[in-house]
């Protein structure tokens, strides 16, 4: 598995067309795509490399593979 940080994944997510909701803040970025069907969490601390279970639970929520998301970074 990939190690990559919380914002590479929000990049890599904004890059395939997932956009940032309006948040009130806190330590988590919301995106959800532009037709408004999906939503994806990505935990924001400090620019460190996500866990490997997180970045898992992302990909399957984002309904990406590892190999993509290796061509968006």
């Amino acid at each position: 598995m990939l190690q990559v940080s919380d914002k590479e994944v929000v990049r890599a997510l904004e890059r395939t067309g997932w956009i940032r909701m309006q948040s009130a803040g806190g330590s988590h970025v919301r995106l959800q795509r532009r037709d408004g069907t999906g939503r994806v969490v990505v935990p924001v601390h400090a620019n460190k490399p996500l866990k490997v279970g997180t970045i898992a639970s992302i990909l399957k929520m984002a309904e990406l593979t590892e190999a993509q998301l290796k061509e968006l970074l």
